[in-house]
This record gives C-alpha cells, structure tokens and sequence, in this order.
C-alpha cells in the first residue's frame, strides 16, 4: 500500500524591509497591467484568453515575495479572473447553452476587482510595516513610482516632480500630457476638456477609434470610453486645476497610473477618416 505523501506546512512569512520596498515595486507592475485589462472589449469567448496571462504573473510575484509554502501565497493567490457567481453557474448547470458576452464581462470583472482589492491589502500592509520600520510614505511611494511602467510622454511631462513631493503638479502635468497626445493623433490643437474628449471618442461619429463600431458591444465599449476620458478631464484635471487640491504619494501614484492607461489606448486607436 502506498504511503501518502504529508503536505508541508504553511510558514507566516514575514518579509524583510528590502523585500517589502522591492516587492511592492513588482506589485505595482502587475496593479497596472490589471488595470489595463478592460472586460468591456470581450466580444466573443476567445477574448478571454487575454485575461488567463495576469494570473500566473501575479502567482509569481507573490511567491518570490513571500515563498510559496507560505500562508500568504495561499491566501493571496489567484487561479483566474473569470469568476461567475452563484446565480449564473446554477443557470449554466442547467442546460444553458450559447456565450453570453454580458455574463463574460461580468464574471471577469468580478475578478479583477476581487484582485485589486487583495493587491491593496498588500499594500496596506506592507506600508504599515514599513512605517513602522522608519520608512517614510513618500519615499516609498517614490520608490514604486521609479519601478512602474509609465506612459514616456507623461514621465517627461511630470519630471523630478513627483518624487520631489509636488503630487498635485506632477498628475496635473500627466494629464496634460495625455491630452496634448489626443489634441495632436485627433488633429483638433484648439479643444480641450470634456468637449475634447467627448468629441474624439465619440460612439457616432468619433475622431479616434477603439472598438468595432458596427457592433452594439462596440459601441458600448467606445461609449464607456469616452465616458473615462470625459471623466478624467473633470475628476483629475479640473480639481487640481482650479483649487488646491492636496494630493497624498499614493492617490496621485494611481491618479497617474490611470492617466498612463488612458495615454497607452490613445497609441492603440485608429484615426478615422472624419474631419
């Protein structure tokens, strides 16, 4: 009769200071690859393999940071973002047949959001310790903002400004930034703002493509996007423009984070034949 082979057990890692700083640069890599993974540009079920890759990554950068015979990897770790829910898998079981693209974006962002939520407890933690080791927020959050793709164009406009401390300046640039790359793919140097946005991404006629316009989903997904970029005009840029507005390390490192997302769909649109 064959012996069973007795499982590990789990050890509490505790990672060191260079660990943590060194980690949450990686994290804030994957938080950012993440966020760019948008569940509205599933069309059809092959469009979900582009969400199998960010799993295995993220399952990667937690076991270096914390081995994976920890508790914390398996606690942390992620098997996949599509994640139905209870009502849906019943319906399933019971003889639904056919893809149901509605039901597809849902359950992936579903998923991401569970995601993002496990990366800020990370992050949380990991900030709280660090704190307590002598290590000042702003520097910290420097330290992720040097090891997290941003968009060229918005690292150029924003400078030694972040890391300086002036956070409100640097994500005001970075908007700037983004919306000069729009101004000059769409050919339109004298708009700006919301009539900017509205007017390039718009679902009927737009300046700047993004999705399959001759699908009711692709117009959806144009929809939602110029809704992004009309709501970055007067959530980020507005606010910092007009008032003074005190932005801590870690809201403005996501404010450009989100801001270099927006920049890298303008690279990828298509400049239509409109005026």
């Amino acid at each position: 009769m064959a012996t069973r082979r007795k499982e590990p057990d789990l050890v509490d890692s505790r990672p060191t200071v260079p660990v943590m700083q060194a980690g949450l640069r990686k994290i804030a890599r994957r938080k950012a690859e993440l966020l760019a993974l948008n569940p509205n540009t599933i069309q059809r079920e092959e469009d979900e393999r582009r969400f199998d890759a960010w799993p295995p990554m993220w399952n990667d950068t937690i076991a270096e940071i914390f081995g994976r015979n920890s508790i914390q990897f398996n606690e942390y770790q992620v098997y996949s973002l599509n994640q139905p829910d209870s009502v849906t898998m019943a319906f399933d079981l019971s003889g639904h047949v056919g893809y149901n693209i509605r039901e597809a974006r849902e359950a992936i962002a579903r998923g991401t959001a569970a995601s993002l939520q496990t990366i800020e407890t990370i992050e949380r933690i990991f900030a709280e310790r660090l704190e307590d080791a002598g290590e000042r927020p702003a520097a910290r959050a420097a330290a992720i903002f040097r090891g997290i793709p941003i968009h060229e164009a918005l690292l150029r406009a924003i400078g030694d400004r972040y890391e300086h401390g002036h956070y409100e300046d640097a994500v005001l640039r970075a908007y700037i930034a983004m919306e000069e790359l729009i101004k000059v793919k769409a050919n339109r140097p004298a708009l700006s703002g919301t009539p900017l946005m509205e007017q390039t991404f718009s679902p009927n006629t737009p300046l700047l493509q993004v999705a399959d316009l001759t699908d009711p989903t692709g117009r959806d997904e144009q929809m939602g996007l110029m809704r992004l970029f009309s709501g970055a005009s007067l959530a980020v840029r507005n606010p910092r423009a007009h008032t003074l507005r005190a932005d801590t390390a870690d809201k403005a490192l996501e404010q450009i984070i989100f801001l270099s997302h927006l920049a890298n769909t303008v690279d990828a649109a298509t400049r239509t034949a409109n005026p």
